[in-house]
């Protein structure tokens, strides 16, 4: 599929907290996996994220303060052989507070195009202007191509 979508029947104002934690294999070797929000049902794609991530096993960073990607859980380039891809947990908050911004952080396992195993840390929000922004689902999307097989769970938290 080339995007995987979890609406406003799961994200919704039942939870403020939610609990993501997922594995995913894109059809293509050296891209990424992106995270995005919807908000009205409509998914925010300008330069309305805040994001961070970096390798637990080297220098390489990734960072920006106006993007139109909410988070790349995967850290950086991901083989898409058998075994390859991202394992990845992250907490979402402040979905329905409009007093601060819809933030979430977390940590993935993954395999590169060598089939090495590398760990990535990651965070991100939308920006403070969005602060009053509710947020009504979650969008997956490689940088590239399609994914190729996956399953992602969600839960609320009280």
């Amino acid at each position: 599929v080339a995007q995987y979508d979890i609406d406003s029947n799961y994200i919704n104002s039942t939870y403020d907290t939610y609990k993501v934690i997922g594995r995913i294999r894109i059809a293509t070797d050296n891209e990424n996996l992106y995270f995005r929000v919807f908000s009205s049902s409509s998914i925010l794609d300008g330069s309305d994220y805040a994001r961070e991530a970096t390798s637990t096993g080297s220098a390489t960073y990734d960072g920006s303060n106006s993007t139109s990607i909410g988070a790349i859980p995967n850290g950086f380039n991901l083989g898409n052989a058998s075994g390859e891809g991202t394992t990845f947990e992250f907490l979402v908050q402040n979905v329905n507070n409009t007093d601060l911004p819809c933030c979430w952080n977390g940590q993935s396992g993954n395999f590169n195009t060598s089939g090495n195993h590398f760990g990535a840390v990651f965070a991100g929000s939308l920006i403070v202007s969005k602060a009053s922004t509710i947020v009504n689902g979650f969008r997956f999307v490689p940088s590239s191509g399609n994914i190729a097989s996956g399953n992602i769970k969600i839960y609320g938290i009280n």
